[in-house]
């Protein structure tokens, strides 16, 4: 059975040395004349190792299929067909002409283009906005106060996205005696305000009246009963709205732009203080008849007394019907009673939601050889501030480039159903402004659009701008801000509130890229698809092929020798200093498949290898992108761009040779390496291949045979 395994492994071996002509017997290629031999040679082999055998076993057939594939060898060799070139079967997908000329297949991978319309957006926000709906949830709060007169609940949002406004309901309980009906509570003032973790009281709203709560009786049919619900508009706390103002009307600031985009908000509670008094009456009786109440003036319906012009005065229970004697109540004032109530919230900061928030879309910037490309794409983005109340959108075009411009959609609407029961109208102005930042950590304006939406409702608005990156030496990128700045207006609030400031900020993840020359660019692209375009290579073609990817080397090598330089400048930041490596590691890639490419005369094996380094070159110059701004503290570009680069690599794969494949070209080198050490490197490897088949296979039917 060792034996039988040690074989087996052999044969496994002989096949992978020699992946073109083994598995071609198995492959489209294969011609009768081929599978004749082929399969004659592997019969004979099988039929003998039966019979020294006494029955099929491993031994035999992988006996059979070495003869097999080694008389396939033999026959090419004299036949001639060993040197006629033929397509390799490496497992790898060849690349349509369309992906090799336009790498629509990048393209496609990292940007998700389409027209932008209005439908298209407002489905896009539409789908948002409900991602951010919140409704009423009861809070846990305690109270302290005239708590057997007044009870409080207290009703906020489920989630509170931000820096947002919010409505608190506030329901307030009123029990009171029915004897006499005139027992009564009056509500006179509610307020409700924010408290932060260190005691700041934030957006007091404040109600003030005489609001009477009794139940409804015969003497008040129309009373407002036992329960009242104040509705008030608060926010949580922010100490940053003044900052926001200045950067849409005033001066924008890039440090107060990264500021608002990572503010935090701080813990808060909210506070209910009712302040009112409960008026305490008493019966007065006398003992009388229901005649002389009538004599009186009174009138009489059933046991409720009212005066001729029919109010109520009393009541008249009768104790003896033959005289028609009774008690006759009154009711009689004795005095108010002061009432305060205060109620806090403990879980009012356990439904805020972070207001930082992330939505996926493009990042980053296609390759600079996609500069035509003027569709738009929804760009991943982060948002911060009011963002229970407004929903943003970034739409783009894909390619940023220094020294280019790019348009930009951003488009917003309103979330008003979040304060209901609040009825609210938001007014506003917003800013698109662009900073320009230079190696220094310093900064400038590159660009600023200002502009006002007016009223946001329930529609979709929309900015449409045309931003440029303008470019110096000194400047390692950009960054692309939209700020609002709004009013909220309460129109059915029960305070004193009449409008409450609110913003959002919205960042883009875009990565403005450097004009870097393409090495493997649209003329080289174009000449080699005319080249392999009818499938077949001529000698002048192929030396045409050679000159193509000799040039492109040593421009490559170029861009190696440049990101290496990175890699030891970089030595301070562990990461960018990683990045650098890896835009060393594609360019080599880059450089092996044009290497590759020279070696091969099969339209198809070319096709894959030069798709496959423009690809790594792409990626590579993301990478190298992805270094400096590292380096220099965009994180998040970098991040955009290391993440651009993972996807080519990751769609590359479908282009490069098989593990198998790949495994059989390594085994082959090692092989040619060994017969060098022997020094019998020239002997041919069929020959080689024919006496070890011979050695082994005879070997083994003679051991068998004594066993």
């Amino acid at each position: 059975m060792k034996f039988e395994r040690i074989l087996s492994v052999f044969i496994i071996i002989m096949y992978l040395l020699a992946p073109v002509n083994a598995f071609e017997i198995f492959g489209h290629e294969i011609g009768w004349d081929d599978a004749g031999v082929a399969s004659g040679a592997a019969a004979v082999a099988l039929v003998a190792a039966t019979v020294a055998t006494g029955g099929l076993d491993l031994v035999a057939i992988g006996g059979a299929i070495a003869i097999g594939g080694l008389c396939d060898l033999i026959y090419r060799k004299v036949t001639g067909k060993y040197d006629t070139p033929t397509a390799v079967n490496t497992g790898a997908k060849t690349p349509t002409k369309d992906e090799l000329i336009n790498d629509t297949d990048v393209k496609n991978k990292l940007a998700n283009l389409q027209a932008y319309s209005e439908s298209e957006a407002a489905k896009d926000l539409f789908q948002l906005r409900q991602q951010l709906s919140s409704s009423l949830t009861t809070y846990d709060f305690k109270t302290e106060g005239a708590l057997a007169d007044i009870r409080i609940t207290i009703k906020g949002p489920e989630k509170i996205y931000g820096f947002s406004p919010f409505p608190l309901q506030v329901h307030i309980h009123a029990p009171s005696s029915k004897e006499p009906p005139q027992n009564c509570v009056h509500i006179t003032s509610v307020k409700a305000y924010v408290v932060d973790d260190s005691g700041r009281k934030w957006y007091e709203d404040v109600w003030t009246g005489d609001l009477v709560l009794r139940p409804k009786s015969w003497w008040y049919p129309d009373a407002l009963g036992e329960d009242w619900d104040f509705n008030f508009t608060l926010k949580a706390p922010d100490k940053y709205v003044g900052k926001a103002k200045n950067i849409v009307q005033g001066t924008a600031d890039y440090k107060t732009a990264e500021e608002l985009l990572n503010a935090n908000i701080s813990k808060f509670e909210v506070v209910v203080e009712v302040q009112g008094y409960r008026e305490v009456w008493r019966w007065e009786s006398e003992y009388t008849t229901w005649r002389d109440l009538k004599e009186r003036g009174y009138r009489i319906d059933g046991t409720h007394v009212y005066t001729a012009q029919g109010t109520p005065v009393g009541e008249f229970h009768e104790t003896d019907p033959e005289t028609g004697e009774g008690l006759f109540y009154t009711p009689e004032f004795v005095k108010n009673v002061e009432l305060n109530v205060k109620a806090s919230s403990l879980s009012a900061y356990n439904h805020l939601q972070n207001g930082k928030y992330f939505i996926g879309g493009t990042e980053g910037s296609l390759p600079a050889r996609f500069g035509d490309v003027r569709e738009f794409t929804a760009y991943g983005m982060y948002a911060n501030g009011a963002t229970s109340l407004i929903v943003a959108r970034c739409w783009a075009t894909p390619v940023h480039l220094f020294d280019s411009t790019a348009d930009y959609k951003f488009v917003v609407i309103a979330n008003r159903d979040n304060m209901k029961p609040i009825n609210v109208s938001i007014i506003d102005d917003y800013k698109m402004v662009v900073f320009r930042e230079f190696a220094d950590g310093t900064w400038v304006i590159a660009d600023q659009i200002p502009g006002s939406f007016g009223n946001m409702g329930d529609y979709i608005s929309t900015v449409a701008s045309t931003l440029t990156y303008k470019h110096d030496n000194n400047t390692v990128g950009y960054s692309t801000y939209f700020v609002v700045y709004a009013v909220l207006k309460p129109h059915n609030d029960c305070g004193n509130v009449n409008e409450i400031p609110i913003w959002i900020i919205v960042k883009p993840k875009i990565s403005v890229l450097d004009n870097t020359e393409v090495v493997l660019g649209d003329k080289q692209t174009e000449e080699i698809a005319s080249i392999i375009d009818d499938g077949k290579i001529t000698e002048s073609e192929a030396q045409s092929l050679k000159n193509i990817a000799e040039s492109a080397i040593s421009a490559l090598k170029q861009k190696k020798y440049s990101a290496e330089h990175l890699v030891e400048r970089y030595s301070s930041n562990p990461k960018a200093q990683e990045y650098a490596k890896k835009a060393v590691e594609c360019y080599d890639k880059a450089i092996g498949y044009l290497e590759d490419m020279m070696a091969s005369n099969d339209a198809s094996t070319v096709a894959r290898d030069y798709k496959v380094s423009k690809n790594y070159e792409m990626a590579g110059d993301y990478y190298y992108d992805a270094a400096q701004k590292e380096f220099y503290g965009q994180h998040d570009q970098a991040e955009a761009d290391v993440n651009n680069a993972e996807k080519i690599i990751d769609d590359t794969k479908q282009y490069e040779p098989s593990m198998f494949f790949s495994l059989g070209s390594t085994l082959g080198e090692w092989w040619s390496q060994f017969k060098s050490g022997l020094g019998i490197d020239w002997i041919p490897d069929w020959a080689i291949i024919l006496i070890v088949v011979i050695l082994v296979v005879g070997g083994a039917i003679i051991v068998l045979k004594i066993l």
